[in-house]
């Protein structure tokens, strides 16, 4: 056997062993951090200045630089000196003129390149101090540069400064050119003869902003030159539609160049916009939604206004039009929808769509013939709606019946049935009012029957309820204006008291009927009529029937009231207490295979 204490005298001496070559190799490890590297080379440390000398490059560094900034406007005003005093021939002083804004330009390109982004932002704010008010003095008062020409080298100038302040990150160079420019062609254009060519520039200004905001985040300038931009466009329209007397001093555009401005505003930011969202897919955002709809208002508004008042065909115009709706529905259903979801850009191109198809038709199609058109979209938005279970489209096609019961002449019918001195002669029903009302019952029951069956929520009732208010709207048209001619020839006594208790009987049937139907799961937006049905009534019942009511009208008007807010509530119990357990939250229909959204469907 062995030896118990030789066992554990030789596992001592083993882990002494261990112990002490640990020992040697954190000493050797030690030595090797202390040992300076061969490959280091050590830096000598700048001597420590003084507190005054600390402080006097930065104080030495700005001075020179404010100081060379006032050498160049000194020699911009030795420059403006000789030409005016006509030792340079006017000729060679422009020319002078342009090559010192570009030195100047140079002289900021290489402080920013030294990596001295202060001193290139003073000398950028020196050479736009002097670059726009040099177009100014030699188009207005030396009259050296012709129009045309101040335009060219206005946008020469406006394009080196953004350029090299794209270059060069020069934020506040960029700010100074933009705002310097707009001020510039928004003065030239109203202090000279060549209009179109500076709202020309700032067109392209405004569509140099849009990239600059992409490019860099720059999002103010977008804003500036966008808002003038289509004040000026709208203002050129109007001016070359309606020109002034020759006494009145304003300008007098081309109405070849004004139209043409026109066209190629809402073109041009309608194709960046689009390019934007559609290659880049980036979200549409304020500044896109807010332009698209000015640009269009300002832009397509003023050249139709221009060519109706030129008696010129808006044919042409409307057919590019309606390609440019259905390129914004093939976007919005096609592309954005299956590449990038159901998101802003969806409903971004989907309505921009619906406007182009609105003004476009509207060009196209005559106006005794609109309102049908207008009908026809509707229902096949409201079948295209129900089929693949879009709520968009379904909401598109409220809008359409909308467009077609404005163009037949809905609000005057309101106002003669419902608001006008009560009185007999009541607007005369148009046949493409009628059809307008039939097509509206219609896409209301095709709306009702693709979601029946379905538990509906409150967000995707809305276009529902848009219809049958429309619906609505044209049956108590119909049943006033009926009851009340048919009425005023059997009843004796005073028509207006007669027409007041038409319209309050109608007003107080039409709560009871809508508060019953909405009791029902399948027309629960028609529930929603009734309490401002009510309000209505009563509030038409103290300001009309109460003034040209008789104690037979009035006792009949009280009474109709009186039992519609009886009746009504009870009718609504059922329907309250059916709202409260669905809370209008968001849809939850049943998933069908061509329905969007994460759950299925479409939601608003």
């Amino acid at each position: 056997m062995k030896d118990p204490d030789h066992n554990t005298t030789s596992s001592e001496q083993r882990l002494e062993a261990t112990v002490e070559a640990l020992v040697a190799r954190v000493a050797a490890i030690e030595a090797r951090l202390e040992m300076p590297q061969p490959d280091a080379v050590e830096e000598p440390k700048p001597p420590t200045p003084p507190a005054a000398t600390v402080a006097a490059p930065s104080a030495g560094f700005q001075l020179p630089a404010v100081g060379i900034s006032f050498l160049m406007l000194a020699g911009a005003f030795l420059l403006r000196a000789v030409t005016e005093a006509g030792t340079l021939p006017a000729a060679v002083g422009v020319v002078l003129g342009l090559g010192y804004v570009l030195v100047l330009f140079f002289l900021t390109d290489h402080a920013a390149r030294r990596d001295q982004p202060m001193r290139a932002n003073v000398y950028g704010s020196a050479t736009i101090l002097v670059a726009f008010p040099f177009v100014w003095e030699t188009t207005t008062k030396l009259g050296l540069l012709p129009a045309p020409g101040a335009a060219a080298v206005t946008a020469v100038i406006i394009a080196l400064g953004l350029w090299l302040a794209l270059r060069r990150r020069l934020s506040y160079v960029a700010w100074f050119v933009l705002l310097a420019g707009v001020v510039t062609c928004a003065g030239l254009y109203w202090n000279t003869d060549a209009s179109v060519y500076f709202l020309a520039v700032l067109v392209a200004l405004g569509a140099a902003t849009i990239w600059l905001a992409y490019q860099r985040g720059w999002q103010g300038p977008q804003w500036i030159v966008a808002m003038v931009a289509n004040f000026l466009v709208f203002l050129t329209v109007m001016l070359a539609a309606h020109p002034a007397a020759p006494d009145l001093r304003r300008p007098e555009p081309d109405a070849a160049g004004a139209l043409l401005l026109a066209i190629a505003l809402p073109v041009i930011y309608l194709a960046s916009f689009s390019w934007r969202t559609l290659v880049q897919r980036r979200d549409a955002g304020v500044f896109e939604i807010v332009q698209s709809l000015g640009a269009v208002m300002a832009g397509y508004v003023g050249a139709i206004h221009l060519l109706r008042v030129g008696d010129r065909s808006t044919a042409a115009l409307g057919w590019a039009t309606l390609i440019a709706a259905v390129a914004g529905y093939v976007a919005a259903f096609m592309l954005v929808r299956s590449r990038q979801g159901r998101g802003l850009n969806f409903f971004y191109h989907a309505w921009l769509g619906l406007l182009l198809t609105l003004i476009g038709s509207a060009l196209v199609v005559s106006g005794q013939w609109l309102p049908f058109l207008w009908c026809s979209l509707g229902v096949a938005a409201a079948v295209t709606g129900g089929v693949f279970d879009r709520w968009t489209l379904r909401l598109h096609c409220s809008v359409y019946l909308i467009g077609a019961a404005v163009v037949t002449g809905m609000p005057d019918a309101i106002f003669d049935t419902f608001i006008a001195r009560a009185t007999p002669t009541f607007l005369e029903r148009s046949v493409a009012g009628g059809v307008v009302w039939l097509v509206t019952v219609v896409c209301y029951g095709l709306l009702v029957a693709a979601q029946r069956g379905r538990e509906v929520s409150r967000w995707r009732r809305v276009p529902r309820f848009l219809v049958a208010t429309l619906a609505l709207i044209g049956t108590g048209v119909l049943l006033v204006s009926s009851l009340a001619a048919w009425l005023t020839d059997v009843v004796p006594g005073p028509e207006a008291g007669i027409v007041a208790a038409v319209r309050t009987a109608v007003l107080a049937g039409s709560a009871l009927f809508l508060a019953a139907m909405g009791r029902r799961e399948l027309f629960r937006e028609l529930s929603w009529f009734t309490s401002p049905l009510l309000v209505l009534t009563g509030l038409k019942v103290l300001l009309e029937d109460l003034r040209a009511g008789t104690p037979v009208s009035l006792f009949f008007g009280f009474a109709c009231l009186g039992i519609a807010l009886i009746v009504a509530p009870r009718l609504r119990q059922r329907t309250a207490s059916a709202d409260s357990g669905t809370g209008g939250q968001p849809a939850t229909d049943a998933t069908t295979p061509n329905s969007e959204g994460p759950d299925g469907h479409e939601t608003p």
